[in-house]
């Protein structure tokens, strides 16, 4: 399965010419923008099911206040 990221942006996502074979390594907007957002997005995804389940046990020692959802 190929990702076809041109969809998402204009730019090429990898290009090995500016990335790896030069003195000072440029990546693509693209590249930048889904590296850095992706694996936080992944993570958020991970742990919601677990908060969930830790919420379902009223012995749970932290309250769930309004701040402490905003930051999770």
């Amino acid at each position: 399965m190929q990702i076809n990221f041109t969809d998402l942006c204009n730019d090429p996502f990898f290009d090995e010419a500016v990335s790896w074979n030069s003195a000072r390594p440029v990546f693509s907007d693209c590249f930048c923008k889904s590296a850095l957002a992706l694996p936080s997005a992944a993570l958020l995804l991970l742990f919601i099911p677990y908060l969930v389940y830790l919420r379902s046990f009223p012995s749970y020692s932290v309250r769930w206040t309004r701040l402490f959802t905003a930051k999770v």
